[in-house]
C-alpha cells in the first residue's frame, strides 16, 4: 500500500540466534535489535533508520486552545 511503502520496521527482541536474525532480515526488517540494549544506542539506531527511510508523512498532533470565559 502506498501509505506504508516507506515504513521503517525494527524488531526489538531477546532472540539472538543466527536463524532468528536471518529470518527477520529475509522478511524485510530494517534493523534487528537484541535486548538488552543501551538506551543511547537504541536512539541512535532509530535516528539512523529514519534518516535512511523518511516516512511519507510525519505524525502530527493539532491542539486547539480552550475558549476562556
Amino acid at each position: 500500500h502506498e501509505n506504508w511503502k516507506n515504513m521503517v520496521v525494527a524488531l526489538l527482541t531477546g532472540r539472538k540466534t543466527k536463524n532468528d536474525v536471518q529470518r527477520a532480515l529475509r522478511l524485510g526488517v530494517d534493523d534487528y535489535i537484541v535486548k538488552p540494549i543501551d538506551p543511547i544506542i537504541f536512539l541512535e539506531k532509530v535516528e539512523s533508520m529514519l534518516q535512511k527511510k523518511e516516512p511519507n508523512k510525519w505524525p502530527s498532533v493539532e491542539l486547539s486552545s480552550a475558549d476562556k470565559k
